[in-house]
């Protein structure tokens, strides 16, 4: 059984990948790419890339939309603007949607809840689009 490294960093080369850091899991297979960071021959960009391959993914139901996202309130803090992970936490329990993108600590004592920010977007793709539904429906009476 071969050991492979959970994270790999690369050399520039001069091709479009330019792989920074891969992440994999491992499974009896060896190992599957789950994301990475790259960046642009130029170095105006950086890509995080996270697997999102339909063909690993069993859909349980539509995601949550203005229901879940009508419940976060931003708030402005002394050195920026956020959501609180635990009120992400509590706005997917009180939609009864599977909590995503929130690190919930063994010990909140010692350690943070941590948010995903990026995990924030399909909920609110699903809510722009029952937005523009309901702009549509209003422009057709």
């Amino acid at each position: 059984n071969k050991n492979y490294p959970a994270m790999s960093v690369y050399s520039p080369v001069n091709d479009s990948a330019n792989r920074l850091i891969n992440f994999y899991t491992l499974n009896g297979t060896g190992p599957t790419e789950r994301g990475f960071i790259s960046w642009d021959n130029s170095g105006a960009t950086m890509t995080y890339g996270t697997t999102s391959d339909g063909r690993l993914k069993e859909v349980t139901g539509e995601a949550p939309g203005m229901e879940f996202i009508s419940k976060l309130k931003p708030v402005s803090g002394e050195t920026d603007s956020r959501i609180e992970a635990q009120q992400v936490l509590q706005a997917y329990q009180e939609v009864q949607a599977t909590p995503v993108g929130v690190y919930v600590p063994n010990d909140p004592q010692k350690e943070h809840y941590q948010l995903d920010y990026g995990l924030l977007i399909t909920p609110l793709i699903k809510a722009v689009q029952q937005l523009a539904a309901r702009i549509e429906e209003m422009e057709n009476r």
